[in-house]
């Protein structure tokens, strides 16, 4: 299995306004990569990936903002 394969489909909605945007950039980055072995190396090789796109550390409470994902709107 390739990663690729967990971005497809798309969600039907979105908690967060960046959502999208970020969703993207996962698929573009990990799209490519074979599945690793282990759900645990899947759970650690998003979460690297989720915090090297954003900057900021999964860890941090709240939301944050990501300003290359901001387009438009009132919550921009």
């Amino acid at each position: 299995m390739m990663l690729r394969d967990l971005f497809e489909p798309e969600p039907d909605q979105w908690g967060l306004r960046g959502d999208p945007y970020l969703w993207k950039e996962l698929k573009e980055q990990l799209g490519v990569a074979p599945a690793p072995d282990t759900e645990q190396e899947l759970v650690a090789l998003l979460g690297q990936t989720i915090e090297e796109l954003v900057g900021e550390p999964l860890a941090k409470d709240g939301q944050f903002y990501v300003e290359r994902f901001a387009h438009g709107g009132m919550s921009s």
